[in-house]
C-alpha cells in the first residue's frame, strides 16, 4: 500500500515538474515573440522617421531672425519635403501656418504631397507700420515638426555707430536686407581707425576696406582707434547703399 502510494506521489511530482517545464518554455517563447514585434515594429519607427524630411529657407528649428525691407510689401517662404536629390520624404506631409499680429499669410495649412520632390511657396504680407512678423509652420502628419523665425523690417540697408571718447574701439552695427549673393560694402575710415584684423568678413582694397555680408542680418564690425579720445556716434540707423563713409565721423 505504501508502495503504491509514493509511487503515485512519485509520478504526480513528475507531471508537475512536465507541466512546470512547459509553462517556463510557454513564457520564454511568448517573452522572444513579444520582443521580436517590439523590435520589428521600433524598426519600422525607425525607418519610417528616415524617410521624413521638412525644411525651409528661411524657418528653422531654432527660430532665426531676418531683417527685410519694409518697402517690398510682401516676402515668400519656401518649404521642402527633401533633404537632397536622394532624401526625399515618401508620405504626405501636412502642415499648419501661423502668422503673429502685423501681417498675414496667403495661406494657413497645405500638403507636400509624396512621390517626389516638393516645394511650397508661402507668401506673407506685413500689416503697415509693423516692426517685426513671427511665422511658424507645423507639420501635423506623418509626425510632428516646427520650423519658425522672425522677420524684423526696417528701411533698407543701415548703420549706426557706437563710439565714445576714451573707448579703444567702437563698433559699427550694419543691417543688410539685400538679397543679393557676396553683398559688398566699402569701408571708408579715417587714419588711425583700423578694423579688427581678426574679422574674416573684411579685406583690404587700397586705403579702404571691404565688408563682404555672409547672408542677410544684423552684422557688427569693431574699429580699433589708435587715439581712444576720438569720438563721434552714429545713433540715428542711417541708409548706405555701397559705401558707409565715417571720415568726418570721428573727430
Amino acid at each position: 500500500m505504501e508502495n503504491e502510494q509514493k509511487g503515485k506521489s512519485d509520478a504526480e511530482r513528475r507531471r508537475l515538474g512536465l507541466a512546470t517545464a512547459v509553462g517556463v518554455v510557454v513564457v520564454l517563447l511568448a517573452g522572444i515573440v513579444i520582443a521580436r514585434y517590439v523590435m520589428h515594429q521600433s524598426q519600422r519607427g525607425i525607418l519610417s522617421a528616415q524617410d521624413f524630411y521638412f525644411a525651409s529657407n528661411f524657418l528653422k528649428e531654432s527660430r532665426e531672425d531676418y531683417y527685410i525691407d519694409p518697402q517690398a510689401g510682401k516676402f515668400e517662404i519656401q518649404l521642402y519635403n527633401f533633404a537632397d536629390v536622394k532624401r526625399v520624404s515618401t508620405e504626405d506631409i501636412k502642415y499648419k501656418v501661423s502668422v503673429s499680429s502685423g501681417g498675414t499669410a496667403d495661406k494657413t495649412e497645405g500638403t507636400l504631397a509624396k512621390g517626389g520632390k516638393r516645394i511650397e511657396t508661402i507668401a506673407v504680407s506685413p500689416d503697415a507700420g509693423t516692426d517685426e512678423i513671427a511665422v511658424t509652420v507645423q507639420t501635423t502628419a506623418p509626425y510632428e515638426k516646427e520650423l519658425a523665425a522672425t522677420f524684423h523690417l526696417q528701411s533698407g540697408d543701415s548703420y549706426t555707430l557706437e563710439n565714445k571718447a576714451g573707448d579703444t574701439a567702437a563698433v559699427l552695427d550694419m543691417i543688410c536686407t539685400d538679397h543679393t549673393a557676396g553683398r559688398k560694402v566699402t569701408l571708408k575710415l579715417p587714419e588711425g581707425v583700423v578694423p579688427d584684423a581678426t574679422d574674416d568678413s573684411v579685406s583690404r582694397s587700397g586705403g579702404d576696406f571691404i565688408y563682404t555680408f555672409p547672408e542677410n542680418g544684423l552684422y557688427s564690425v569693431v574699429l580699433l582707434k589708435s587715439n581712444p579720445e576720438m569720438d563721434g556716434e552714429v545713433t540715428a540707423q542711417t541708409i548706405f547703399s555701397d559705401e558707409i563713409d565715417l571720415r568726418s565721423i570721428f573727430k
